[in-house]
């Protein structure tokens, strides 16, 4: 999305300056996030997490581990966060994830990437907004499009595509040129085989095995995967 892809660029060239470069996380739920931070600052000192944002405002003021939660995403409009990169840590759906980054965008948010240090990105190309946790493979000649979220463990193939707002649970495997469309949700343990199209907004079952293209807003489960039920239409 080239929306993105702009923050993407200033990115870039700030985080050459070597100056401080402060961070806040969305989602004040899920502790892994808070891992993958420590070690990214374990590598570069440059980082801050000055604290979490959580749009429950029942979360606001309290602790998340060791940091703080601020507020909602509205405060990134805050003078004293102007200058901040976010990324959205929420993965409870695809669709949930779009809305809460563009929100994030709306107030004038900084995406930045979370990876985790033992995730080889040479030769992938890797859009913005993404959080990928530790273990992950990313093969050569892949790519990773804006505000992903791929779990520990998954493996995305040689020349694969991942389409914005996707999710990856745990131990996925994408075989080799594998087409995987926007806002698609793979469920734990699932193997999509070589060269298939996974339409837009599906999703893929836990411990399923993809055999043969899948359209767009499709849910499909079981080995081999089958269609189940459509999801709700979403652009």
């Amino acid at each position: 999305m080239l929306y993105y892809k702009i923050y993407l660029i200033k990115n870039a060239m700030r985080q050459k300056s070597g100056k401080e470069k402060k961070l806040l996380i969305l989602g004040a739920n899920n502790p892994e996030s808070l891992r993958i931070f420590e070690a990214v600052k374990a590598q570069d000192k440059n980082w801050n997490l000055i604290g979490y944002l959580d749009n429950d405002k029942k979360k606001h003021g309290s602790k998340f581990g060791d940091y703080t939660v601020l507020g909602g995403s509205e405060i990134i409009a805050e003078k004293a966060y102007r200058d901040a990169f976010v990324i959205n840590a929420i993965t409870r759906d695809c669709i949930t994830r779009k809305k809460t980054t563009d929100q994030l965008l709306s107030y004038g948010a900084r995406l930045t990437n979370l990876v985790h240090p033992s995730v080889d990105t040479k030769y992938v190309e890797l859009g913005v907004g993404n959080i990928i946790h530790e273990n992950v493979v990313l093969q050569p000649w892949s790519a990773i499009g804006d505000n992903c979220a791929i779990n520990s463990g998954s493996i995305v193939s040689h020349e694969c595509k991942i389409g914005d707002h996707s999710f990856l649970a745990p131990g996925c495997v994408i075989c080799g040129i594998v087409e995987v469309g926007k806002g698609v949700m793979i469920g734990a343990g699932s193997v999509i085989l070589p060269r298939l199209k996974i339409g837009d907004w599906s999703v893929i079952g836990a411990g399923s095995v993809v055999t043969k293209d899948v359209p767009s807003h499709s849910v499909v489960v079981g080995n081999p995967a089958k269609a189940l039920r459509k999801t709700e239409k979403f652009e």
